[in-house]
């Protein structure tokens, strides 16, 4: 019997173990030189699946070869009621939901006059690979809103959100004087400050915007350089005891799916969901559709949102996504502007903006640019490496 053990998602770059498993059930004889045989494949996405209208494949599932790419394992020796293992270590370049399978085992010992082959039971599996990960430059977290609502540790807002008693601690610099305990700091002789503890921590929602304004490759790398800010912050923000939110404006956004699927959140350090969304998410035409798909999105969830701290991460500016300052080439007409969805989205940017709870980060612009890596959004227009390190071990 020849197994695969499940296969975790990893994100782009870096190295992926498959793992297999080869069960001699036999009683008396021993297995010899088992090849293993596997294949990944990238599912196709039908014509069209970017709008209302036909359009080009996102850059993400823009592949050289379309032929499956095939990974060869091999076990020397299974003895008789034992099992062996192995495993192919391999690299993907590209984001996106990979099929692995059909998983074939054979062998041609002794003498390779004829071959025997089995097919395994679990053939075909499915794993994500996650959009890159960025090496984020010193001070990168000036790019989160300048007022977190879910750091109950913090003392320095003077707000009546500070959350349940937690204790008693030292005065640090920063500290608001509302929360100086002056009957303890007459006691000791110096400054003691009230900890308190807030029952909804690090409430941060990161919402993605996968409008671009043409189909050029140019913004189709600021799209792939969106996606990675985002599961970078992602992978920062979550913990063990904290958690975070996700909202993925892009063309599968509303496509048959509740506000409740729209809007994920992780549970405390586990990632998996909200990468996932990641992984598969398409660009989207913002001249495909009358109403925009931030807009739909952000007017849809408003109601769930009011509980977060916002972080946008887009390859538009503030002003052009929202409508304001609109020149000659805007791509947001005038009957998008009178559209109940997009006043509704006005108001809650004007909400969040004006209580301090919103932070816009345009990847094109050079106060979040500095934060990334040098590397960061470089297209790399292959699958898989096909270079010597996939090999068995």
């Amino acid at each position: 019997r020849l197994y695969r053990q499940p296969v975790v998602g990893n994100h782009a770059g870096a190295e992926v173990t498959i793992r297999y498993e080869v069960d001699n059930v036999g009683r008396w004889l021993p297995l010899w030189m088992i090849r293993i045989d596997d294949q990944i494949t990238l599912p196709h996405l039908p014509a069209g699946e970017t709008g209302e209208s036909a359009q080009p494949q996102p850059a993400a599932f823009e592949i050289l070869d379309h032929s499956p790419i095939h990974l060869v394992g091999s076990v020397g020796n299974v003895p008789a009621g034992c099992t062996r293992g192995t495993s192919i270590i391999c690299r993907f370049s590209r984001r996106g939901q990979y099929e692995f399978g059909p998983l074939v085992a054979s062998t041609s010992f002794p003498f390779c006059l004829m071959r025997s082959d089995r097919l395994s039971d679990q053939s075909n599996e499915t794993i994500y690979i996650y959009p890159r990960r960025l090496d984020l430059g010193r001070g990168w977290k000036a790019m989160l809103p300048p007022r977190r609502g879910g750091d109950g540790n913090r003392s320095t807002g003077g707000t009546n959100h500070d959350g349940e008693f937690f204790g008693l601690r030292p005065w640090q610099s920063g500290d608001h004087f509302k929360h100086i305990h002056w009957r303890t700091t007459a006691r000791i002789g110096e400054p003691a400050v009230r900890q308190f503890e807030q029952r909804n921590r690090h409430q941060v929602c990161v919402i993605v915007d996968g409008v671009s304004p043409s189909d050029d490759s140019e913004h189709c790398d600021d799209f792939e350089l969106v996606l990675q800010l985002a599961a970078t912050l992602l992978g920062e923000l979550a913990g063990r005891t904290r958690s975070v939110s996700l909202l993925v404006a892009d063309a599968e956004a509303g496509r048959g799916s509740s506000e409740n699927q729209q809007l994920l959140e992780s549970q405390g350090a586990d990632l998996r969901l909200l990468q996932e969304r990641l992984a598969v998410a398409r660009r989207c035409n913002v001249r495909s559709t009358s109403i925009d798909s931030l807009s739909r999105s952000v007017a849809e969830s408003a109601d769930r949102l009011c509980r977060y701290d916002l972080i946008v991460i887009s390859g538009r500016s503030f002003a052009r996504a929202t409508g304001r300052g609109l020149d000659s080439s805007a791509a947001i007409s005038q009957e998008t502007l009178s559209d109940p969805i997009h006043r509704r989205a006005l108001e809650v940017w004007r909400f969040f903006d004006q209580s301090g709870r919103l932070s816009w980060l345009d990847v094109t612009s050079p106060q979040v640019r500095k934060y990334l890596g040098s590397d960061a959004g470089i297209p790399n227009r292959t699958i898989l490496n096909r270079e010597p390190e996939n090999v068995s071990r």
